[in-house]
This record gives C-alpha cells, sequence and structure tokens, in this order.
C-alpha cells in the first residue's frame, strides 16, 4: 500500500498519488463519513484533472450525502473488478 501524499482532515481522508500512469490520485476514506464530511470529500476530489480512484476498502459508514458527493464528481464508474 503506498503512504499518503497528504491527509483531508485528521486522517479520514488520505490523498495518494500514485507513480505509475493511470490515475491523478487515489483517494481513501477511513471509517465513517456522512454530511459532516461530504465537503471534505467533495473538495478533495476537485483538486485532480483525470481520473481519480475513490478506494472505499478502509470506509465503515457512508451515508446517502457521501454516496451523492462520490457519484456527483464524475459521469464514468469502475468497480475495479
Amino acid at each position: 500500500m503506498l503512504s499518503p501524499v497528504f491527509q483531508q482532515g485528521p486522517s479520514d481522508i488520505q490523498v495518494t498519488i500514485p507513480a505509475e500512469p493511470g490515475y491523478a490520485a487515489i483517494v481513501a476514506l477511513v471509517g465513517e463519513h456522512d454530511m459532516a464530511t461530504a465537503d471534505r470529500i467533495d473538495g478533495t476530489l476537485r483538486r485532480f484533472f483525470g481520473d481519480v480512484l475513490v478506494d472505499l476498502g478502509q470506509c465503515t459508514f457512508l451515508d446517502s450525502t457521501g454516496i451523492v458527493t462520490l457519484m456527483s464528481e464524475g459521469p464514468c464508474w469502475n468497480t475495479g473488478e
């Protein structure tokens, strides 16, 4: 696993810039996310031009506000499967 380049907030949003081409950034959501963190998620995702991989592997809760925030950020979804 890559170590985060910077964190947005305590440690609940971690951003990694991968060395290999393919994604502008990897944004990992850690812990619980709801309407209190939706603006920070939105602000983090808007920093990047290009494809951003959102890693939900350590996200323990994501409410509908967080889901809408993620869905509004891009027209294309790839589940990685």
